[in-house]
């Protein structure tokens, strides 16, 4: 006898086993016992721990990797159990799953040690700007344009016009007085730039810039109005020679010795034995005969000179011997002889 295709079991009239759908005689406990999940009997399909009638291949197939009955955890390329929206949480930006790398503000992929290295210190991606000597953040044409000429960072040195790398208190101090680099000219006491064979060139010999002193004959420092004073007419230094009355250079001994007596340079008037100052012919014209200045002896005729009127022209008389009145004293013969006349 078939039973009748039923979901209930059938139980023979006359006994307690039946015919289940499997046409197996069983306990009406066991009905179906040989027929899996799926309905088919000795079938292979098992209910899996969502309560799925499965393939015991695909057992807990519908089980995600987190045990989660139709969950959406998924094993992702680093073998982790995550949620969609964790995919590959564990993997680095280099694909490396618990890798370190990790894109920088540069969009690059790197390691920790070379976060951002594509950044120049300005903070722009792929620039150009650098860390300079100075430690300043520069474009590389102001490469250590705060290091002055001397190698210090804001440093106040700086080159001056001869090239030097100088503080500000040394600006061109290479340079002399006439802008020359290294050159030898300096500045003297009359603050001229000058050669140092020239150095006070403009000062006479008083000490004076652009004074008119100079060194006279005598080797003394004067003014031009006072040039060889100290040279006498003689042009001897420091000698004695004067110019006398007569306008000759003569030794003071000899002052005024072309002056005759009269004062007259040169004259011939000249002081006789009387003192007087007397032309020549004219010698002695105060003294008399006797020999006394302005004495009053005269020589009278006969030649005798006194000062005795009385006795003037003793020697008169007559000379001739044969004279009758013949005076042999007489030198002068006065025409007074007197002769005898015969008969």
């Amino acid at each position: 006898m078939t039973p009748p295709i039923s979901t209930a079991p059938w139980i023979a009239p006359d006994g307690t086993f039946v015919i289940d759908d499997c046409d197996d005689c069983v306990d009406p406990a066991d009905f179906n016992g040989a027929m899996d999940c799926a309905g088919v009997c000795d079938g292979a399909f098992v209910v899996d721990d969502c309560d799925d009638c499965v393939d015991p291949a695909d057992f807990n197939g519908a089980m995600d990797c987190a045990g989660v009955c139709y969950g959406d955890h998924v094993v992702d390329d680093c073998e982790d159990c995550v949620a969609p929206e964790d995919f590959n949480g564990a993997m680095d930006c280099a694909g490396v799953c618990d890798g370190e790398s990790l894109v920088d503000e540069c969009g690059d992929c790197v390691l920790p040690d070379d976060f951002n290295a594509a950044m120049d210190c300005a903070g722009v991606c792929y620039g150009d700007h650098v860390i300079d000597d100075c430690e300043d953040c520069v474009e590389p044409d102001e490469f250590n344009a705060a290091m002055d000429c001397a190698g210090v960072c804001d440093g106040d040195h700086v080159i001056d016009d001869c090239e030097d790398c100088v503080s500000p208190d040394d600006f061109n101090g290479a340079m002399d007085c006439a802008g020359v680099c290294d050159g030898t000219f300096v500045v003297d006491d009359c603050e001229d730039c000058v050669d140092p064979a020239d150095y006070n060139g403009a000062m006479d010999c008083a000490g004076v810039c652009d004074g008119d002193h100079v060194i006279d004959d005598c080797e003394d420092c004067v003014s031009p109005e006072a040039f060889n004073n100290a040279m006498d007419c003689a042009g001897v230094c420091d000698g004695t020679f004067v110019v006398d009355d007569c306008e000759d250079c003569v030794d003071p001994d000899e002052f005024n010795a072309a002056m005759d007596c009269a004062g007259v340079c040169d004259g011939d008037h000249v002081i006789d034995d009387c003192t007087d100052c007397v032309e020549p012919d004219e010698y002695n014209a105060a003294m008399d005969c006797a020999g006394v200045c302005y004495g009053e002896a005269t020589v009278d005729d006969c030649g005798v000179c006194d000062d005795d009127p009385d006795n003037d022209n003793a020697c008169f008389g007559c000379t001739d011997p044969d004279a009758l009145n013949y005076d042999p004293d007489a030198t002068i013969d006065d025409g007074s002889c007197d002769y005898l006349i015969p008969g």
